[in-house]
């Protein structure tokens, strides 16, 4: 035989191999092949689903309840700062209307204007 026909030949039967593989699914075998995907993604699904509900919860109770005491704890300090340091405001304000009466001239106007501001600063305190 030529060696240009017997290369010939297998380049033909090269290609007709080729062209077996490569030819498309048909309707059938798609949906089949769809169908095979679903079950494997429903498989995947399902078991990444009993790992959660087998997992434990990595937040306890018991600590959640601890956490709020807490931050319940830091509440009333803040609050109670808070209150202090309003306490200390109204008599720094109250000094200093003690201060400015004194250097006052008129005595009676000065008692108005104490008892004024004293009120005010009642009011505003209560207010908080």
């Amino acid at each position: 035989m030529d060696k240009n026909s017997k290369l010939l030949r297998k380049m033909m039967e090269i290609q007709q191999r080729n062209n077996t593989l490569k030819q498309l699914p048909t309707h059938g075998s798609l949906e089949a092949l769809r169908r095979r995907e679903q079950v494997k993604i429903s498989s995947e699904n399902q078991t990444i689903l009993k790992r959660l509900q087998s997992a434990s919860s990595a937040y306890s109770k018991k600590t959640w309840v601890n956490d709020i005491e807490r931050v319940k704890k830091y509440r009333e300090n803040l609050q109670r700062r808070t209150r202090t340091n309003d306490d200390f405001n109204l008599l720094a304000a109250q000094e200093h209307v003690k201060r400015n009466l004194t250097s006052q001239s008129s005595s009676r106007s000065k008692a108005f204007q104490f008892i004024r501001t004293q009120n005010k600063l009642r009011a505003k305190n209560l207010n908080i």
